[in-house]
């Protein structure tokens, strides 16, 4: 799958090649919208929720190593998440602050 990005030369993002660069710019774009976004949005309910399912069957089982290790990967997901819901919210201020 190849993804076409255009990016201004004001644009601050890294010029090396990746595929979390070309997410963000997509996003960032307003670009990832429609089928896309729905699939990403169903992709990660469904990810989320078979690591919550594992967390807990793993805790039920007494499997200390293994259910630690998966609800530290969905803590630091949650921070992750939060994290990026942040950044958004100070871009849009700072755009809105910009266009005034």
């Amino acid at each position: 799958m190849t993804i076409v990005v255009e990016i201004s030369p004001g644009d601050p993002v890294p010029r090396t090649p990746s595929k979390a660069r070309d997410v963000r710019v997509i996003q960032e774009h307003d670009r990832l919208e429609g089928l896309v976004l729905k699939m990403s949005t169903i992709s990660k309910f469904i990810l989320y929720a078979t690591l919550f399912l594992a967390a807990g069957y793993w805790s039920v089982k007494g499997d200390f190593v293994d259910s630690w290790d998966a609800w530290l990967w969905l803590i630091a997901f949650i921070f992750i998440e939060l994290n990026v819901f942040d950044w958004r919210q100070e871009a849009l201020e700072q755009e809105v602050a910009e266009a005034t």
